[in-house]
């Protein structure tokens, strides 16, 4: 329940991130940007459920939480330097 909370957490502002790029069209960068994060998901899911065949589940569930922390750590650096930009 927690690694969904973590990964699902980024949906949102990657949207409004989007969206702040394309501000005369709300609607196309919102179902873009959501768009490419749901089809990136669908293209890994099965290479992470080979692995997880081949590995066990906890490791690969592991390594999601790892990207996760560092797609975090990243969020924090961008943020920090968009804000040295303003």
């Amino acid at each position: 329940m927690l690694l969904a909370v973590s990964t699902d957490l980024f949906y949102p502002s990657a949207v409004a991130l989007g969206m702040s790029y394309v501000p005369g069209h709300l609607g196309t960068a919102s179902g873009l940007s959501y768009g490419i994060a749901v089809c990136v998901g669908g293209v890994a899911e099965p290479f992470l459920g080979a692995a997880g065949d081949a590995i066990g589940l906890p490791p690969v569930i592991m390594v999601l939480a790892g990207l996760a922390a560092l797609e975090a750590i990243l969020a924090i650096i961008l943020a920090r330097l968009d804000a040295r930009r303003s």
